[in-house]
């Protein structure tokens, strides 16, 4: 997959598959998950669940991973807010 071109328009497609393809991989070897919401500007709004939801490291684990993972693919710019959602058996 080639790198996005600075200066060229966010695409929420673009995004959602990135995050399908290279970042829930390797959460969900972990035990979590992660799901793309949407896009506003720069902000790429995500839904950590699964195990991510429960682990006190979740919200390092979005800025240290996803973020920087998106930050590295579509620019520094990129700022991920995520909300976690606990699984129906754990609330």
């Amino acid at each position: 997959m080639a790198k996005a071109r600075r200066g060229t328009a966010l695409c929420a497609d673009a995004v959602r598959a990135f995050i399908h393809d290279e970042l829930r991989p390797a959460i969900r070897e972990d035990g979590g998950d992660i799901a793309f919401e949407s896009l506003d500007g720069h902000t790429v709004a995500v839904r950590m669940g699964a195990l991510c939801s429960m682990c006190p490291s979740g919200p390092q684990t979005v800025e240290h991973f996803v973020q920087r993972r998106l930050r590295e693919r579509f620019g520094p710019e990129i700022v991920v807010t995520a909300r976690f959602v606990k699984p129906y058996f754990a609330r």
